[in-house]
């Protein structure tokens, strides 16, 4: 059922304490009030890069080639959408950079629809 009190600032409050992937999806999964689409897309650091796809070397844990990835985050509470104005970059060096880099730009995401707590 929802709550029609529940608002992106108390999302945001309750986000704020996360610090993982899984305890993300535990939020969401356990909030009617909320649900999150995280849309993302790979870019080639020059012109010269055509393909989109990239590789892991797993025991330095490094991608192969240094690797940009763009976020699009769609957050819905109570069947309202906030959508992050611009999509936001990062570079992860690795997969143990990866979790970090997405919960930093989601709360980055939040912060700018609304969501004060970061």
């Amino acid at each position: 059922m929802l709550n029609q009190a529940y608002s992106i600032a108390k999302f945001s409050e309750n986000f704020s304490k996360i610090t993982t992937i899984k305890e993300l999806i535990s939020l969401i999964k356990g909030d009617p009030n909320a649900n999150l689409l995280i849309e993302m897309r790979s870019l080639p650091l020059d012109f010269r890069s055509l393909s989109l796809d990239f590789s892991w070397d797993v025991k330095p844990d490094n991608f192969r080639i240094a690797t940009k990835i763009e976020l699009s985050f769609k957050l819905w509470i109570n069947s309202v959408l906030y959508e992050a104005p611009c999509w936001l970059e990062i570079s992860p060096k690795g997969f143990a950079d990866l979790e970090p880099a997405i919960l930093k730009a989601l709360k980055q995401a939040i912060a700018s629809v609304g969501g004060n707590h970061e």
